[in-house]
């Protein structure tokens, strides 16, 4: 189910011909990020907003995947908003602001599902900014997982995750391999593990563009086998195929 929310906003600004010649008028306005009308001698400032958001409402009736996922929402869109309630944010030369939300689900089992959401938001400038929020539940104890869930107790996933991590990226990324981006984005702290979604038969680790590298080079994504890792896996995690 796509919820669609447009707002825009349109302010006027008069710079009377007493005040400047019409040159420096519209240059002065070009400058505001308006367009000038030299027959009303205005300068129009339009700042338009689009939040276009895919809600999985396919597990809506869920209440822990609806609370986890409403929150996230309500966070992202306020957060993205917020901006445009600052007084001490001026409107002028901002904008058009874009927020564009999707997500995609991948089941591990009947009972385990991992969400991706994919976040896209653009406020001017050069390019916008993508990144992402992964969830992880488990449907029948009512509970979302945490990464080191999956593993047994004495060890430590991000130590486990991090050397294939970099083997992969520094081969996915060839040329564009950089290795003090490398190692600082795949070092072994939760933060650069946040994002990860469980298959059947592997783990999928997501890395933020400028998070491993350049962001010419985009999101990247790193494909761990279940099979490879399985020795340091809780039992109710190997493989599908294995159980």
């Amino acid at each position: 189910m796509k919820i669609r929310f447009y707002l825009s906003v349109l302010a006027m600004v008069a710079l009377l011909a007493v005040v400047l010649p019409a040159a420096a008028q519209e240059d002065l306005c070009f400058d505001k990020g308006g367009v000038w009308d030299p027959a009303t001698q205005q300068c129009t400032i339009a700042l338009s907003v689009q939040i276009d958001i895919d809600y999985p409402v396919e597990l809506a009736s869920d209440p822990v995947i609806a609370e986890a996922v409403d929150l996230f929402l309500e966070n992202e869109r306020a957060a993205f908003l917020a901006p445009l309630f600052d007084p001490m944010v001026s409107a002028f030369g901002v904008g058009p602001l874009t927020l564009q939300i999707d997500y995609e689900v991948f089941w591990f089992s009947d009972t385990v599902l991992s969400l991706q959401f994919t976040v896209y938001t653009y406020s001017g400038g050069a390019h916008g900014m993508t990144y992402f929020q992964t969830f992880t539940f488990e449907r029948e104890k009512g509970i979302e997982l945490q990464l080191s869930d999956l593993f047994v107790p004495e060890v430590d996933p991000y130590e486990v995750l991090e050397p294939l991590a970099q083997d992969a990226l520094f081969a996915q990324l060839g040329d564009m391999a950089d290795s003090d981006w490398i190692k600082s984005g795949t070092a072994p702290i939760p933060e650069n593990y946040k994002n990860w979604v469980l298959t059947p038969d592997a783990l999928v680790l997501t890395f933020e563009p400028y998070q491993v590298a350049a962001y010419a080079a985009g999101p990247q994504t790193v494909t761990v086998p279940l099979a490879e890792i399985q020795s340091v896996l809780a039992p109710e995690f190997y493989p599908v195929m294995a159980q």
